[in-house]
């Protein structure tokens, strides 16, 4: 739980220290472990370090005023370690690079 709760921190470092104050930011470890109980949370690891986490729900009791059908799912806790998104964000920009002067599209 502790592990989970400093991805979340991380990922959501850059948007605290911009004033937008997300609950992930600052979570404890006790309320990344109720918001867990609330859904079914997924993990990616590369080796043996969490790289990514969300918390999904379906269907979820959303409150009346949220804006989905009833028996919606929804998720939250969606996170990215934030030195894996930087290395996604380069592979995707050299897969547009090569696909505008080439007719071939990107690897998969």
């Amino acid at each position: 739980m502790e592990q989970l709760t400093r991805l979340l921190h991380r990922a959501y470092a850059d948007h605290a220290a911009a004033g937008r104050a997300f609950f992930a930011s600052y979570q404890s470890v006790q309320d990344t472990a109720y918001r867990l109980g609330r859904g079914e949370c997924w993990v990616a690891f590369q080796g043996d370090a969490m790289v990514a986490t969300v918390t999904v729900a379906a269907p979820f009791a959303a409150p009346g005023v949220y804006p989905a059908p009833a028996g919606a799912g929804s998720f939250w806790q969606l996170a990215v370690e934030p030195d894996g998104l930087a290395q996604i964000g380069v592979q995707r920009r050299r897969e547009m690079d090569v696909q505008q002067h080439s007719d071939q599209p990107p690897q998969q």
